[in-house]
């Protein structure tokens, strides 16, 4: 939180403002990394279905707070599930270490894991955070 506030301080005049220093947008970018990444590695040493590619068959059924989406994202084909997982690992794993590379890199980063929580929230997955 304290990042996010160096990011934009607050100034009266928000179209003059100067540029975010450089120390917060380190800060932020250290940030979405260890999330991203600390959930993508608790996944991998953890259950093993996260291996197996099948975390996502029961997930959505049995997920805290489903949605109405939540059934037809369950019913989807083994496939899908399978896909999603490497998906998962794909932004939680890889996508990370694109935070610290070049515009064109944290682009992808940007746009792969703003993705990927637009389909958690769909998904019904941790949507009660969003309300």
């Amino acid at each position: 939180m304290i990042a996010a506030c160096l990011v934009h301080p607050w100034d009266p005049r928000p179209l003059r403002a100067p540029p975010p220093p450089a120390t917060a947008i380190a800060l932020m970018r250290w940030l979405a990394f260890r999330v991203m990444l600390g959930a993508g590695l608790i996944k991998l040493r953890g259950d093993p279905c996260w291996t197996a590619l099948t975390c996502l068959d029961a997930h959505f059924e049995t997920q805290p707070i489903p949605n109405p989406w939540s059934a037809w994202f369950h019913h989807l084909p083994h496939a899908v599930h399978a896909a999603g997982v490497v998906a998962n690992h794909l932004v939680e794993v890889v996508l990370p270490w694109f935070a610290f590379g070049p515009r064109r890199l944290r682009l992808v980063a940007a746009a792969g894991m703003i993705g990927f929580q637009l389909v958690l929230i769909v998904s019904g997955n941790l949507a009660f955070l969003t309300g």
